[in-house]
């Protein structure tokens, strides 16, 4: 799924079923956003041995790009955890938001960039994190609807949120 502010598409990208894939009429700086079944995340896009994952990539019109590999994986990090507040008790209206500490990596549907809800018992899990040794938890109230996704609002908390490293498929439990 090609995002990109001038990205004009002539129709879906199709998928083959030997899992080749076309996108027809896309121009302009693209971010490559994989989306896979349940389970399944995006490892790495890469395109001529350069990895381009998370960067955007201009397409003139005319450009036909080939040998794009999209290399997906089910071995992901998750973060795990109870809210609760000054007196230890669950807290259920709030919005758990991992983030990286690089701002460069708050763009729009980042992989960086996800939320959690804690359930009736204030314990939250949040499944799908690259391996990344500058993230960024904070738990919040009162949250607008994509506020969690906001540059702005990100960098307003950043110096306020816990500190946190996941490595490949590693599971932590932050409370």
């Amino acid at each position: 799924d090609p995002i990109g502010s001038r990205s004009f598409m002539t129709g879906p990208p199709r998928t083959a079923d030997d899992y080749t894939f076309t996108i027809r009429g896309a121009n302009g700086p693209n971010l490559m956003r994989v989306f896979g079944p349940p389970g399944w995340y995006v490892k790495a896009v890469d395109y001529g041995g350069e990895d381009i994952t998370d960067t955007p990539v201009a397409l003139a019109p005319g450009t036909d790009l080939q040998g794009v590999r999209i290399l997906m994986t089910q071995t992901v990090a998750t973060l795990s955890g109870t809210v609760r507040d000054d007196r230890g008790n669950a807290v259920l209206d709030a919005t758990v938001i991992i983030f990286p500490t690089d701002d460069t990596k708050w763009t729009f549907q980042s992989r960086f960039v996800r939320t959690g809800r804690p359930d009736t018992q204030g314990r939250f899990e949040v499944r799908g994190l690259p391996a990344h040794t500058g993230y960024r938890v904070i738990a919040v109230q009162g949250l607008e609807e994509m506020q969690a996704f906001d540059p702005e609002f990100l960098s307003s908390v950043r110096d306020r949120a816990d500190t946190l490293a996941l490595a490949v498929g590693e599971t932590k439990t932050l409370d």
